[in-house]
């Protein structure tokens, strides 16, 4: 069972040529796929935007932003907001929240750097846009094209259900020279980007008795009919079965003499589990997330008539195993 959770960031992009220019924009990442501890430590990817003339005739001026919109209006951040997740089920969330989730200018992953914000208009782009927040300026000598660098961030602070999330961002491009009191000219070409990263199922299980996890179940010195209480406590990040099985079909054989095989009944919930075959319970559990939260199984196991048996061990071993499907 794996106990890590992995999440894979990657960004496709189409550019749409808007209007014909002097300038054109490609976006691309430089660092391939990051993978997510899904623990709340920040995950970065880098990349670039490259902005290119068609000549060294003219110098022009552009300012490169994008959206959507980091500002936050009311209670709403589109860049935080307007994600879309996908479960493993099949099933489709819109407007996801995800804690978060930036980009940012340059390439020293520092969340401390300037945020690549929305210029636009008042009430459609973000506020307090400075020239720092664009990536922005002019040609000059024989130099067709000019690179700038970018790096993406995500994190969470609790953990995320498994599946995938994706956002489309785009990157637009303006032959503008930059100014505080906003755009005066439309975008001459967009790189729509779709952000998307994937969560891998992860779960865990543990047995305890009263608080304290347990491997294993002894009987020591027993009569018949002794119940032995535990608990069986999952975590998940996604919805799930729970199928139990006994290695030996609800026996507890004797490790020097097989024959002698002691029945014993397995109770979960309120429920027999019939242990000569593989049991899985009917009802799909939610996730529980891997905080305090857990989905427990009040479970008791009771020996049968063990009068006629020879002394010594017995054993058997149970599996319990969680499955989306």
């Amino acid at each position: 069972m794996k106990k890590k959770l992995f999440l894979f960031f990657a960004l496709s992009w189409f550019s749409a040529l808007t209007l014909s220019a002097q300038l054109s924009m490609s976006v691309s990442i430089t660092s391939g796929t990051a993978t997510y501890s899904n623990y709340g430590y920040s995950t970065w990817i880098d990349g670039t935007v490259t902005v290119r003339r068609a000549s060294t005739a003219t110098n022009p001026y552009f300012t490169v932003d994008l959206l959507p919109r980091a500002d936050r209006i009311g209670t709403y951040c589109a860049r935080n907001d307007d994600w879309t997740y996908h479960s493993t089920d099949g099933s489709i969330t819109q407007n996801f929240h995800i804690d978060n989730a930036e980009v940012y200018v340059g390439s020293n992953h520092s969340t401390s750097a300037n945020i690549l914000k929305t210029w636009d208009v008042a009430g459609i782009g973000d506020n307090n846009v400075y020239s720092g927040n664009v990536l922005q300026g002019n040609f000059s000598g024989t130099s067709l094209t000019r690179t700038f660098n970018f790096c993406a961030v995500f994190w969470q602070t609790s953990m995320m259900d498994a599946g995938f999330y994706e956002l489309p961002i785009t990157f637009r491009l303006r032959q503008e020279q930059f100014s505080t009191s906003g755009p005066t000219s439309e975008p001459i070409e967009t790189s729509v980007q779709v952000w998307r990263f994937v969560v891998s199922t992860t779960a865990a299980i543990y047995f305890k008795s009263g608080t304290s996890e347990i491997f294993e179940i002894a009987f020591d010195e027993i009569t018949a009919l002794t119940p032995k209480d535990f608990t069986v406590s999952i975590q998940t990040n996604f919805r799930f079965y729970l199928t139990v099985e006994s290695k030996n079909r609800g026996k507890l054989i004797h490790t020097e003499y097989p024959n002698e095989q002691i029945p014993y009944t397995l109770v979960m919930q309120g429920t027999t589990i019939p242990l000569n075959t593989s049991y899985r319970f009917p009802t799909r559990y939610r996730s529980t997330g891997f905080g305090t939260s857990s989905r427990d199984f009040s479970s008791t196991i009771t020996l049968g008539d063990i009068s006629s048996y020879t002394a010594g061990r017995y054993e058997d071993i149970l599996s319990f195993t969680v499955t989306a499907n």
